[in-house]
């Protein structure tokens, strides 16, 4: 699912976000819209997260990145 009022209305009050697949873009539009979240867990790579939208938020992203790769996954 790709509609951000959809994924607003579904995850309105959701804190943490377990992320198995990078199908679901996880944007400004929409992290702007989810005031409850603060963590966003993924096992993979993140091209699908904003991280920059992610840290004005102040939403914590952690990421398993394959070991001798940098993360990029940190938003703090």
């Amino acid at each position: 699912m790709q509609d951000v009022d959809k994924l607003r209305e579904r995850l309105r009050d959701a804190e943490v976000l377990v992320l198995f697949r990078e199908r679901t873009q996880i944007r400004a539009p929409l992290v702007e819209r989810l005031s409850s979240l603060r963590l966003i867990s993924q096992r993979k790579r993140l091209p699908h997260i904003d991280i920059d939208a992610c840290t004005r938020r102040g939403v914590i992203v952690s990421s398993g990145q394959h070991p001798g790769t940098p993360s990029y996954g940190a938003a703090e």
